[in-house]
């Protein structure tokens, strides 16, 4: 009887561990998804210097399950392909793509004052909710026209030096258009 009770005992340890263990598995990896706010006024978006985490994140650079935040007065730039869950650019903060695309999983949104600055040729405008207020600026166009230039903007620039294609795009404007340079 006392054997039995035993293998019981042991059995139910066993289980009580794996049950602990699943639970705390399953708690620290949803802790993993941070909310990443601006915190320079000129930062890059690979650096982990130009982020405030709340959350745990091991690189402290947001990715593909994470919360950004770029705040007003900084300017973050976006050098090489990168990854959020949820982006919010607020009044007065910048957004400028130099060098890659962000991919956007859940939903980005351009506060009235924010702004994006797509300084690319090619690649994609990320798909926004902007307000009416909002400003796109598109600098980078040359030849490859950027997708995502189909959506409800609210203010839109296109200011692009080098430009030496022909780019005809339908684009829908909830503010003020400004055409300030399509090339030589």
């Amino acid at each position: 009887m006392s054997r039995f009770l035993a293998i019981l005992s042991f059995y139910s340890l066993t289980r009580a561990l794996y049950v602990t263990g699943f639970l705390f598995f399953s708690i620290s990896g949803f802790s993993q998804v941070s909310t990443f706010n601006s915190n320079v006024v000129t930062g890059s978006w690979n650096v982990a210097g130009s982020w405030t985490a709340v959350g745990s994140d091991a690189d402290g650079i947001p990715d593909a399950d994470d919360e950004v935040i770029i705040n007003s007065g900084h300017n973050i730039s976006l050098n090489g392909n990168r990854a959020a869950n949820l982006v919010t650019i607020n009044s007065g903060g910048i957004l400028t793509a130099v060098g890659g695309n962000i991919t956007v999983t859940t939903s980005m949104t351009v506060n009235g004052g924010g702004t994006y600055i797509h300084a690319v040729n090619g690649g994609a405008i990320p798909l926004a909710a902007w307000d009416d207020t909002s400003n796109c600026i598109v600098t980078g166009y040359t030849t490859t026209t950027p997708m995502g230039v189909t959506q409800n903007f609210g203010n839109f620039t296109w200011n692009c030096t080098g430009q030496t294609g022909t780019f005809f795009p339908v684009i829908n404007i909830k503010g003020n258009l400004s055409v300030q340079s399509t090339g030589a």
